[in-house]
């Protein structure tokens, strides 16, 4: 069900991605998926309504890109914004069928979908952004969570003793 997209991502990961870095390969396929799909996803836009998803309401683009995911049985994803004027998107994606497949799994194993959404919103933005899977929600009902943004500003964030990452995420959990 992933379809053409998910596979000419696939191949061009594999292809060219040393190897011992899967989590990074892995978000690489999905933002490479991510950017694919929402060129796919613009091109029925245009032909249907006459317009791109960029000039598009974010909301709508964000629907459109919502219904396609359930379409190939990966779940849906809510977007908060409340972070937005620290250059960061959280999403909440819920019923990740890689969460219930890795459920045995420490480590967060989302990774394609967190590039997934980094590759639609560096599509719709016109930048490029990244994803890092921040909680993976295996119990039933629980969302994994990712959050969006620069590269750089990611990396810093999460580094290990950050004092400002840590502020973020307390941010973010009482913003939910």
């Amino acid at each position: 069900m992933a379809g053409e997209d998910f596979w000419r991502s696939l191949y061009a990961v594999w292809s060219h991605a040393p190897a011992g870095r899967r989590r990074e390969q892995l978000h690489r396929l999905g933002h490479e998926w991510g950017l694919l799909h929402a060129r796919r996803v613009e091109r029925i836009v245009q032909r249907d309504h006459g317009g791109t998803l960029r000039e598009a309401e974010l909301q709508m683009a964000l629907e459109c890109l919502l219904g396609s995911l359930a379409v190939l049985g990966l779940g849906r994803f809510d977007v908060d914004f409340a972070l937005r004027r620290k250059g960061l998107v959280s999403i909440d994606h819920h019923h990740s069928p890689l969460a219930r497949i890795f459920s045995d799994h420490e480590e967060p194993c989302c990774d394609p979908l967190a590039g997934l959404h980094a590759g639609f919103l560096s599509h719709l933005s016109g930048r490029q952004l990244a994803g890092v899977e921040i909680h993976c929600g295996r119990a039933p009902g629980e969302p994994c969570r990712f959050l969006i943004g620069a590269p750089n500003r990611l990396e810093k964030l999460l580094r290990p003793g950050e004092e400002a990452g840590g502020e973020v995420l307390s941010e973010l959990q009482e913003a939910r």
